[in-house]
Formats: structure tokens, C-alpha cells, sequence
């Protein structure tokens, strides 16, 4: 099934993920092509941060998320692991990042991106000319051993709407995604 093919998102955002390894696998190409069109983006949480990327830190905490009364940390998008199938480590992210979601009342996009089990994507992002700084930053944060299957991934997503690589999204609402992690038991 074919699925419409975006540019990155721009506007303030974070990566939540189990790992920096696991987040730059689902949406690094993504991540750096935001970031080269403006957006500011951060990372959120990990329960295995992994070190700095690009320069930015993860937090082990809720700390990378903004809180109610901090306007200038405010955003408009998250990257967040799909629920189906997710790790231990990933359930647990979930389970934190959609308390905070219901606890501030976002109402922001969520950026769903494909971990372990593909996923059926609504929007792509043509990754092509970021896929060797997506390399690179998996292999900065220990993921050197996912650098093939990340390829192979993208490579996969790139056939439908016929480009060299591709990242795949699940885009939603805030609220369809507390639908989602709760029907899957992961909230």
C-alpha cells in the first residue's frame, strides 16, 4: 500500500526510545533532515541513553520533556517507538512518555517509528541524502551491528513511493496515541 511521502517535521520536537541505538535505527535519517530544515529537536528519554549524538544529551528521566509553564520548551512533535511488539525497555519509555502526555495535556503529533516489527506506515520520508549521517550516528551510539539492517529498512520503505531509502511513520494525534498504547497494554 502506498503512503504519502513528507518532508520532515518542523517546529520543536524530541526522540523517545529504549535506546539512542533503537531511535536512530527508526528515525535518524528523519531526525537529521529536520534538523537541516529548522527544527529543533532533542532528545527526550532512553532507558539506555547511550551518550551524546549531534551534540545532544539523553535524559534517563522525564527531565528532556517540557513540563506546563515551559513555553520555550514546548513541542509540536515527538518521535516515540510504535507499541506493537515493543521490548521490556521500550514498554517501559511508553508507559512514561504517554503519563506525560496525559499529565500536560499534549496535544502534539506523534511520530511512530518502526523498532523490531515493521509497521504499516501513513507517511515516508525520503532519507537519501541524510542515510550516511543516520550510519554514522548508529555507529556513534554502539549500533554499528544495525548499520545493515537500517539499510536494508530503508532501502525497503524506499520502493513504494520509489526513492533509494526511506524512513516509515505511523503519524497520529496525541489522543489516538493513548488509544493505541493503551489497546496494546503498554500505558
Amino acid at each position: 500500500m502506498p503512503y504519502a511521502l513528507v518532508s520532515p517535521p518542523l517546529g520543536r520536537g524530541v526522540v523517545v526510545g529504549a535506546s539512542a541505538a533503537e531511535a536512530m535505527v527508526g528515525c535518524g535519517g528523519t531526525l537529521v533532515g529536520a534538523r537541516a530544515s529548522g527544527a529543533e529537536v532533542s532528545w527526550g528519554m532512553a532507558t539506555d541513553p547511550g551518550g551524546a549524538v549531534e551534540g545532544m544529551e539523553w535524559s534517563s528521566q522525564r527531565d528532556g520533556l517540557p513540563r506546563q509553564g515551559e513555553p520555550h520548551r514546548a513541542v509540536d512533535f515527538a518521535f516515540v517507538p510504535h507499541p506493537y511488539a515493543a521490548s521490556a525497555g521500550t514498554r517501559a519509555i511508553l508507559a512514561e512518555f504517554s503519563g506525560w502526555v496525559r499529565e500536560e495535556r499534549w496535544s502534539g503529533r506523534v511520530w511512530l517509528y518502526e523498532t523490531a516489527i515493521p509497521l504499516w506506515p501513513n507517511r515516508g520520508v525520503d532519507i537519501g541524502g541524510w542515510v550516511q549521517r543516520k550510519e554514522g550516528m548508529l555507529s556513534d551510539v554502539g549500533g554499528g551491528d544495525r548499520i545493515s539492517a537500517a539499510r536494508g529498512l530503508a532501502r525497503y520503505r524506499g520502493l513504494r513511493p520509489v526513492v533509494d531509502f526511506a524512513e516509515g511513520f505511523l503519524v497520529m494525534s496525541a489522543a489516538r496515541f493513548l488509544a493505541e498504547v493503551q489497546r496494546l497494554g503498554c500505558d
